[in-house]
């Protein structure tokens, strides 16, 4: 373990993510990696500067870097990245420690919670179906999912809503499905779908006896 272990992010924007474990480090935009590469450490004029085996960024399925790292230091405060953009040129980002999991300020609950959802849930429109960390979403009374994705149950850190949120276990995946998102509260779960420019619309599941 080295001081630089650990998550870090912007102090105010949701995006750039890093996470260091010894000596792998992964890069991450809005919950996706787009860097995994092994590092050193050297100590170069009062920075302890990270040199990367690999240092171009890449959505997935790009054979292409969209941006390479010129440059990672520490200054003693910040985790900061040089980046040089395909298209913008040369941007600085600096990255700050912080507890935030990949999915924001709260804490998973999932040997709590995957129990209590396992079976099935229905609804007049779609059922949802819980088997393990898998969630199915089939048509009312179907009994083959459209949509299998694995989950992760997480309740908010800081205040008790009573809820508890069911994520996409990938975190670049904004919802599940077409809901964007499904809560647990107690006896019933909460799905929300966005339609065109309507009101969001509210879908309640039961569970099956």
């Amino acid at each position: 373990m080295t001081k630089l272990d650990g998550a870090w992010e912007e102090s105010s924007v949701k995006g750039p993510r890093v996470e260091i474990t010894e000596n792998k480090l992964t890069r991450l935009w809005m919950g996706a990696p787009v860097l995994e590469t092994k590092f050193t450490i050297a100590e170069q004029g009062g920075k302890t500067v990270l040199m990367l085996e690999h240092n171009g960024l890449r959505n997935a399925g790009s054979l292409d870097p969209y941006a390479v790292i010129n440059e990672c230091y520490f200054d003693g405060t910040a985790l900061v990245f040089v980046d040089d953009y395909r298209f913008s040129g040369v941007s600085e980002t600096k990255l700050y420690p912080t507890s935030n999991s990949r999915y924001g300020n709260v804490t998973l609950v999932d040997d709590e919670m995957l129990p209590v959802l396992h079976g099935r849930w229905e609804s007049k429109y779609t059922d949802l179906v819980f088997d393990g960390n898998k969630l199915g979403i089939c048509g009312h009374g179907e009994e083959k999912p459209d949509i299998t994705v694995e989950i992760v149950t997480a309740r908010t850190n800081g205040y008790d809503s009573g809820e508890v949120m069911i994520l996409d276990k990938d975190p670049a995946r904004q919802g599940i499905g077409d809901y964007y998102s499904l809560s647990y509260s107690g006896e019933t779960i909460t799905g929300c779908i966005q339609v065109c420019d309507a009101q969001p619309m509210k879908i309640v599941f039961t569970k099956k006896a």
